[in-house]
């Protein structure tokens, strides 16, 4: 028996409908996740460290005033082969024209940072000799790697873990990407800094 017009149009509008609603039920699932990637902000871990210069300073005296860019690195990187570090180097005059702020963490003392590389990074790089320990700043980023411990420098200092390189992005409102129990690094931090930089 052959379909009326009329029968026939209300029969493919049954099928588009029909159509929309399984597609709206199968993509939230996937933009739902997408969504709670990228909403999932939570305040920053704040934490204090003393910087190369022996000085104390506190994570949470920059948050809710400034953008900050995080970074960790391990004690035995060079700064004048790191590309990320050099990068910041270069663009930090002009990173903090858009009001961001660059922090550095290592496991390295203070004195040896000092030491590190042919000129003194210009911003603070703060010391967590205790990398790995319950509590330490490395472990509330998720950045260091227990399983890789460093034998301290002197008998007095504390053993310390390897730090994965990892870079950060704190906004002006303090809040951090999260990724389940820790806070998420950038994937490709190179080009972001350079968008950030671009924005002045």
């Amino acid at each position: 028996m052959k379909l009326q017009l009329r029968e026939y149009v209300v029969f493919a509008a049954g099928v588009v409908i029909a159509g929309a609603c399984i597609f709206r039920l199968q993509s939230p699932l996937q933009t739902g996740a997408q969504d709670v990637r990228i909403s999932d902000r939570r305040p920053a871990p704040a934490f204090e460290l003393y910087d190369q210069n022996s000085r104390a300073v506190n994570l949470s005296a920059y948050l809710n005033r400034h953008k900050i860019l995080l970074v960790f690195f391990d004690g035995q990187t060079d700064p004048d082969s790191d590309p990320v570090l050099q990068q910041l180097s270069q663009f930090h005059a002009a990173l903090a024209k858009t009001n961001v702020t660059v922090i550095a963490v290592s496991n390295a003392l203070p004195q040896t940072i000092r030491g590190k590389g042919n000129r003194p990074l210009p911003f603070a790089v703060l010391s967590d000799v205790t990398a790995g320990q319950p509590g330490s700043a490395s472990v509330l980023w998720n950045v260091a790697d227990p399983a890789a411990p460093r034998q301290p420098a002197a008998a007095s200092a504390p053993t310390s873990a390897v730090i994965r390189p990892s870079v950060f992005f704190i906004d002006a409102g303090g809040l951090v990407d999260w990724d389940g129990k820790h806070p998420r690094s950038l994937s490709d931090p190179q080009p972001f800094i350079s968008r950030l930089v671009a924005e002045g």
